[in-house]
């Protein structure tokens, strides 16, 4: 999988742009469930976290920046 410009910005799960954004580009490239996402940004380590249902994972990539 890799990041693409258009994978670079927020996207919210309430979002109902046409456009898609990350969490619906990952979730069409993984064949899930939008919804079963989650990205989290944690400010105590400067890192965002993407959980997926009740797996954490950090996110690799900065591809997108802190709110």
């Amino acid at each position: 999988m890799s990041p693409t410009n258009d994978n670079h910005k927020m996207a919210s799960l309430d979002d109902d742009d046409d456009d898609l954004g990350f969490l619906d580009n990952l979730a069409l490239e993984l064949r899930v469930r939008k919804e079963a996402f989650q990205l989290e940004y944690r400010e105590e380590t400067s890192r965002w976290i993407l959980k997926y249902e009740n797996d954490v994972r950090y996110v690799k990539h900065q591809a997108v920046q802190p709110p």
